[in-house]
C-alpha cells in the first residue's frame, strides 16, 4: 500500500503535471516571477544600460507578462528546456542579449520551483522575496555586478620615449628612444 501523496506523485511523474495554480496561489506565483525576474542581474542590467532603447522598462515588464502567459497558457508537463528556451529568446528579442552563463536555467529552475511550492499552498519563498524586495539593495547595483574598465581619459599614457610598440589607429608602431633621429620611427601606413 503506497500513501495518497506516493500515488499521487507516481501519476504527475507518468502522466505529465496538468494541476492549475487558482486564486491566491496563482497570484502568489505571478508575485514571485516578478521578483525573481527583476532581480536577475541579466535583466537588471539591460534595463539599467537601456539595451532596449528608451523603453527598456516597458520591454521588461513585458518581458515578465511574457513569462507569466507563458505559465497560464501551458497545460504542462512544464519542460525546462522550453522555459529556459522562452527566458533566452525573450531576452534576445526585448534587449538584443544573448544568455551565455547559463543564468536562463537557473531562473528556470527557480520559477518551476516556486509553481510547485504555490501549487502545493507553500508561500514562504514568495513571502521571503516580497520582504526582500523591500530591502533598498534587494535589486543589485549593475557596477557591483560588473568591473568595468577605467574610462579612456583616466588611462595613464604611455611614455613615449622609450622602446615600446603602441597602438595607432588600429595598428602597431615602433617607437624608437628620442635620441633617434624621428625618421627612424616605423610610423603606421
Amino acid at each position: 500500500d503506497f500513501p495518497v501523496d506516493c500515488l499521487f506523485t507516481k501519476f504527475v511523474v507518468e502522466m505529465g503535471d496538468y494541476r492549475v495554480l487558482q486564486g491566491e496561489s496563482l497570484e502568489a506565483f505571478n508575485e514571485g516571477i516578478g521578483y525573481i525576474l527583476n532581480r536577475w542581474s541579466a535583466l537588471r542590467t539591460a534595463v539599467d544600460f537601456m539595451w532596449g532603447g528608451d523603453n527598456s522598462d516597458l520591454k521588461a515588464q513585458q518581458f515578465i507578462a511574457d513569462v507569466c502567459s507563458w505559465f497560464a497558457q501551458s497545460r504542462g508537463p512544464f519542460s525546462i528546456d522550453d522555459l529556459k528556451t522562452l527566458i533566452y529568446e525573450g531576452m534576445n528579442d526585448a534587449f538584443d542579449l544573448e544568455i551565455i552563463d547559463g543564468s536562463d536555467k537557473d531562473i528556470a529552475e527557480e520559477l518551476l520551483s516556486i509553481r510547485e511550492e504555490c501549487l502545493n499552498g507553500d508561500f514562504r519563498n514568495v513571502e521571503s522575496l516580497r520582504e526582500a524586495s523591500r530591502i533598498p539593495n534587494f535589486y543589485p547595483r549593475v557596477e557591483e555586478l560588473i568591473e568595468f574598465p577605467p574610462p579612456p581619459e583616466d588611462i595613464e599614457m604611455h611614455n613615449i620615449n622609450s622602446n615600446e610598440s603602441t597602438i595607432v589607429d588600429g595598428t602597431c608602431a615602433n617607437i624608437q628612444d628620442s635620441d633617434t633621429d624621428s625618421d627612424t620611427v616605423n610610423k603606421p601606413n
